[in-house]
């Protein structure tokens, strides 16, 4: 779910010695740069220290940018223009001091729902751990696709060795595909429940057991990249959150 909110939340997001990312949009595809902040002036202006890579170009008086903050209550986002209070000038300047004038009604925060979920497909392979009834395929490995994912559980469908039994705890490695290794945890079946998703007649809601709080901030910036690149191709917002049929 997103929400609005006000200056008086921002001010207390983006706070003294925080550290957030800041997107520049009309720079095309550069990664996110960081920039910890110092303090504001009169609630209306951030003031931060930017961190440009050596192939970033330099900012510009005015220059849009998306500023981000990822906490545990959810993902806080601000669209505002970067105000300069001296000439920049020369490649050199790697660490840049400017203003952030945050344009408020563009404030908002992605809730972590237990947390936000994001429908799509994410290759998943599972084998039970404990718990009573047997797993999909017994003690063998097998593999699966989540059609639902959040830091807090996932939603399987049908999987190679049949199904599945709540109570059962599964052993899950689910490939996120953001460039690093399957993330491993162990998850428990807690219902069962019918409904078309993708072909699938039968599935599965499970919810983490052990996940990490890294863990779970992973999970949240890869379901988050994914949600900015739906709305980037044109999708409304709740087209983006909307499940995959």
């Amino acid at each position: 779910m997103i929400e609005s909110v006000t200056r008086e939340t921002l001010v207390r997001v983006f706070a003294a010695g925080s550290t957030l990312r800041l997107q520049r949009p009309e720079r095309g595809g550069l990664r996110p740069q960081p920039a910890l902040v110092h303090l504001w002036r009169r609630d209306r202006y951030c003031e931060l220290t930017l961190a440009l890579g050596p192939h970033d170009p330099l900012p510009q008086e005015g220059e849009r940018v998306r500023a981000e903050s990822t906490r545990v209550d959810g993902v806080f986002q601000v669209i505002g223009r970067l105000r300069l209070p001296e000439p920049v000038g020369g490649d050199e300047a790697r660490l840049l001091r400017a203003l952030l004038e945050p344009d408020v009604a563009t404030a908002t925060r992605l809730q972590r729902r237990a947390f936000f979920r994001l429908p799509g497909r994410w290759p998943v392979t599972i084998r039970p751990v404990s718990g009573g009834a047997r797993g999909p395929a017994g003690d063998a490995e097998c593999r699966a696709e989540a059609f639902d994912l959040s830091a807090g559980g996932m939603l399987l469908g049908r999987t190679a060795g049949g199904p599945l039994s709540p109570g059962t705890r599964l052993g899950v490695a689910i490939d996120l595909a953001d460039g690093a290794a399957p993330l491993t945890a162990t998850a428990e079946v807690v219902r069962e429940q019918t409904g078309a998703r993708r072909g699938q007649t039968r599935l599965w809601g499970c919810r983490f057991c052990d996940l990490g709080y890294e863990d779970e901030r992973r999970i949240l910036r890869r379901l988050h990249a994914l949600y900015r690149e739906r709305l980037q191709r044109g999708a409304t917002p709740a087209d983006a959150l909307a499940a995959a049929a």
